[in-house]
């Protein structure tokens, strides 16, 4: 609000100063004009400017850090026609992961798990972090496509060599916040 009055403010100035010189320097109403409209883009290049730095921040509050899916805030503006279905995933045992291995290890499971899930959805759905280890997955599809959904990343997880990478995540963590 505050940045609107101070543009208005500057191009009400502008215009004083352009008439005030105007009729000084005998420079004729056109003249005056055109500076005029020369203000006027300039207020609209600023306001535009304005707009599209506000809407830079709505995205960032709408965005988990950690993960950079979306958050609670980022599901208000989401956008997904029906038929679609709601998945919640909870990570089981993540406090003994933090507690046993650290938070830096908690941050990196986090993030791998953010990642298997974007790598598993289209364009068309919707990836969240609901809160500390709780994930929620809005797939545009029927019930159908969201249990195969399901089924393939729980077989992911299941996977010897998928629960060595977490494993080994939180150790190399857990190793950099030791600084070795």
């Amino acid at each position: 609000m505050i940045r609107w009055i101070t543009a208005i403010a500057l191009l009400w100035l502008f215009s004083l100063l352009t008439v005030l010189v105007g009729k000084q320097q005998g420079l004729s109403m056109g003249v005056a004009i055109c500076c005029y409209l020369f203000g006027l883009l300039l207020l609209y290049r600023f306001l535009k400017g304005e707009k599209r730095h506000n809407r830079h921040w709505k995205d960032l509050a709408g965005r988990d850090e950690l993960t950079g899916l979306r958050n609670r805030r980022g599901l208000k503006h989401s956008h997904i026609k029906p038929p679609y279905q709601l998945i919640l995933f909870d990570i089981d045992h993540f406090k003994a992961i933090n507690d046993q291995h650290g938070h830096a290890a908690g941050d990196q499971v986090l993030r791998h798990f953010a990642a298997l899930l974007e790598a598993n959805t289209r364009d068309s759905d919707i990836c969240i972090r609901w809160g500390g280890d709780e994930f929620i997955v809005l797939l545009a599809t029927h019930r159908q496509g969201a249990e195969q959904f399901t089924r393939r990343i729980v077989r992911h997880l299941e996977k010897p060599e998928t629960k060595f990478s977490y494993s080994a995540a939180a150790d190399q963590a857990l190793l950099a916040k030791k600084g070795k």
